[in-house]
């Protein structure tokens, strides 16, 4: 049986989250320095990051405001070249059990848009500041070697 959503999701978009899955599973938990945690906002900037113009036909946006009402997130807003449509890609899926081995999520907007709602004005306590850059810039250098690693 072959689900809806592959009809209806284009080619660009199933490879970017096949690459981001295997990127995933293969990076594993990173430890980041001075015991900080990894989060949602840390994680989906690094691999927006690493991502980004490895299919040009694809646009990648990260998105950063609640999930299902009250739990503040971030995630990867997707567009295509190939066909009219948007897309989410939750690399860190709010509730999931050890961070990113929990799973990417690709979600159509169609169905998932009222799950995902953006903030007016970007407040999360630490986007943008020097120790949160840093820690993107870490996390993005360590998907950068997995990427290496894999060949992609």
């Amino acid at each position: 049986m072959v689900p809806y959503v592959l009809g209806v999701t284009p080619a660009d978009v199933l490879l970017l989250f096949c690459t981001v899955s295997r990127i995933l599973e293969e990076l594993g938990v990173v430890e980041l320095p001075n015991n900080e945690e990894l989060s949602c906002h840390v994680l989906a900037r690094a691999i927006a990051l690493r991502m980004y113009g490895s299919f040009p036909s694809v646009n990648l946006r990260t998105q950063t405001g609640y999930f299902n009402g009250p739990y503040d997130h971030s995630w990867i807003c997707i567009t295509s070249k190939e066909s009219p449509g948007a897309w989410i890609l939750d690399v860190y899926p709010v509730g999931g059990i050890a961070g990113q081995k929990a799973g990417a999520l690709l979600w159509d907007w169609r169905v998932a848009g009222n799950l995902y709602r953006k903030k007016k004005s970007v407040r999360v306590r630490v986007v943008g500041q020097p120790q949160f850059l840093s820690t993107v810039r870490f996390t993005s250098a360590r998907i950068a070697e997995t990427k290496r690693a894999l060949g992609l």
